[in-house]
């Protein structure tokens, strides 16, 4: 990012003799880069606090390319303008958040020591890309800008494979979503298995119910008319629940006291 940043300075007359143009406007071009880097840090700082740092790493990469390339094809002032301040842009979106990253990812007494380095680094692409733009310019205007993008892939392809996410607020938001799925089903297989406990407890109670109608007295009659005796008829009914959920009825046979008139199972019987 830092030798892409760099490599424009030192081309300043050849710059100027390609696009027919003087120092105002080659100090314009320069600025705009300036200005949007200024402009958009703080905004981009905030956002990747709340949305995280890794994708603002990305985007800063993604549009550093084009915008670094094109330096070295345009011919005319106002798209040379427009490129810079895009990559202006660019290099607010990685430098803010690459700050707050190396402090997250920093132990505990090191964040300095991590600083440091990041900023060690910038410099050492400040100090290349002067150096290289004014060697490569010699083999054609365009091959510093050309260079230049292809380290700006290379850091594209590390931060898409080597950088996690270190913000704490952004891993929490995507562990809930990406787990949400698995937290349902887990929810349904608690419910299903729960459901289907319950249905056996309620079928083991069932089957264990057992009651017992009152025995209830009964006067036996002969053929129409009753008998005068106070001798009466016991019967028993039991009703027990099977294990099939079915009701069956067992009903014993009418005890009769000794002197009692006959029983007739095929008549009418009221109770006393």
């Amino acid at each position: 990012m830092a030798m892409s940043f760099a490599i424009f300075a030192p081309l300043a007359n050849t710059i100027n003799a390609r696009l027919g143009q003087g120092e105002l406007l080659f100090s314009v071009e320069f600025g705009a880069a300036v200005l949007a880097n200024v402009l958009f840090q703080l905004p981009i700082g905030r956002l990747s606090d709340r949305y995280g740092r890794r994708p603002f790493l990305l985007f800063g990469f993604v549009l550093l390319l084009p915008t670094t390339l094109l330096q070295g094809i345009v011919t005319t002032p106002a798209a040379m303008i427009a490129l810079r301040f895009l990559q202006g842009l660019s290099v607010a979106a990685v430098f803010a958040p690459s700050l707050a990253l190396a402090g997250e990812l920093a132990g505990t007494g090191k964040s300095g020591s991590t600083l440091s380095i990041l900023t060690m680094g910038f410099g050492l692409g400040i100090a290349f890309g002067t150096l290289l733009s004014g060697i490569l310019v010699g083999f054609g205007f365009a091959v510093p800008f050309v260079v230049a993008t292809v380290g700006g892939a290379v850091g594209l392809g590390l931060v898409y494979t080597q950088v996690p996410e270190t913000n704490a607020l952004r891993v929490r938001r995507y562990r809930r979503v990406t787990d949400a799925p698995a937290r349902r089903s887990r929810t349904a297989q608690v419910s299903a298995r729960s459901a289907s406990s319950e249905s056996a407890v309620a079928a083991r109670r069932s089957a264990m119910v057992q009651y017992h109608a009152p025995r209830t007295p009964l006067v036996s009659f002969g053929t129409g008319s009753a008998s005068g005796t106070s001798a009466s008829s016991w019967k028993t009914t039991t009703r027990s629940v099977s294990l099939k959920g079915s009701i069956s009825a067992v009903q014993s046979s009418a005890v009769s006291g000794p002197g009692s008139p006959r029983v007739c199972g095929t008549r009418s019987v009221t109770r006393a």
